[in-house]
């Protein structure tokens, strides 16, 4: 059964402490291609990351000046607000989910369906707002354009 850290801040120092030095979700594609499912040519220099993780002194770097980390962040809320009105749903944050033995991680920006003890959930949820310029993008050229 997965471990679920749910008063853990995205970003903050103790939710780079649990990430640290192990693989997580948002960067699988390091470790396999996601269109191929083949090894990417990334998985060295990845698996250098993770076990420098591990060291005491290895310190993750800060994400929120990343133009599009900082718009996701900023525009989260009414996506959030819309996707629960058009599906009827209720979400709630969760800081981060560790596999039990806590070899892999993740940090979904929303979880649905949660048992009453708190400790299962049934949907998690990734929420992207992208920039302006990359939502014209993708309606005038298709996802993923060159």
């Amino acid at each position: 059964m997965p471990i679920i850290h749910w008063n853990v801040e995205q970003g903050s120092a103790e939710g780079y402490k649990l990430r640290s030095g192990i693989p997580t979700a948002s960067e699988f594609h390091n470790l396999i291609t996601p269109a191929r499912g083949e090894l990417s040519a990334k998985r060295k220099g990845y698996a250098c990351r993770i076990l420098a993780g591990r060291l005491p002194v290895e310190q993750a770097d800060s994400l929120d000046k990343i133009e599009h980390i900082a718009a996701g962040k900023d525009n989260e809320p009414l996506a959030v607000a819309n996707l629960e009105l058009v599906h009827g749903i209720e979400t709630e944050r969760c800081g981060f989910i560790t596999s039990a033995d806590g070899r892999f991680g993740a940090s979904p920006d929303r979880v649905a369906q949660v048992s009453a003890d708190r400790t299962r959930v049934g949907l998690v949820l990734e929420v992207k707002s992208p920039t302006i310029p990359v939502q014209f993008e993708r309606r005038l050229f298709g996802l993923g354009a060159d």
